[in-house]
């Protein structure tokens, strides 16, 4: 006698967390087999180095309604299918590493230009000077970091240059720092410049 052919929807509630009862109640005869494949979100509750366990376990009853222990000797019932979990007690495991990103920052004045010459080092900047500053964000997490930006709040008396270039970008192909092309090197990662306004006016 073969088990009734059966199929559908799990039932399981969008958004459910913790322990999750499938209630199917179908029949298995003698050889048969429940396959049950569901989806699981992964959340930015997630924590790296902290793998994720998921453990599922089975039950039912004979045609008594007495439970079916999870080992019986006598039929062979002495071990589970799952590799990682084979113990005799109805529960297989399934355990994925998790990884996440993390971004830290760091700005720095590169140059200063004064009559499109630098200057750099100095303690000072004049109107009309050029600030040249530099903007690194690095992703120091093991995962991918999505829609990364950053903003410049420019204190009172700076404006943004053109002058010397719109200002360029470029991620290094490893997951780490993202630069900026300074414009007075072909090769130094850099930001745009900023311009120390005078009161007077500008240039």
């Amino acid at each position: 006698m073969d088990s009734p052919a059966a199929s559908g929807s799990l039932g399981i509630p969008d958004g459910a967390t913790g322990t999750i009862q499938a209630g199917l109640s179908v029949q298995l005869d003698a050889g048969a087999t429940l396959t049950a494949d569901f989806y699981a979100y992964v959340t930015s509750a997630v924590q790296q180095g902290v793998p994720l366990e998921n453990y599922a376990t089975a039950t039912g009853v004979d045609g008594y309604g007495t439970p079916i222990p999870e080992e019986n000797v006598q039929i062979g019932d002495t071990s589970d299918d799952d590799p990682d979990d084979s113990d005799p007690d109805d529960t297989g495991s399934a355990i994925i590493d998790v990884v996440e990103p993390g971004l830290v920052l760091k700005k720095e004045i590169v140059d200063v230009l004064r009559g499109g010459t630098s200057i750099w080092p100095t303690e000072i900047v004049l109107p009309d000077d050029v600030i040249v500053y530099r903007v690194e964000v690095r992703n120091i997490g093991l995962g991918t970091a999505y829609n990364v930006d950053f903003t410049d709040d420019l204190p009172s008396g700076l404006e943004y240059d053109a002058d010397y270039g719109a200002g360029t970008y470029r991620v290094s192909p490893r997951p780490s720092p993202v630069h900026f092309r300074s414009p007075t090197g072909p090769s130094a990662p850099c930001s745009p410049g900023w311009r120390l306004r005078s009161t007077q006016g500008r240039r």
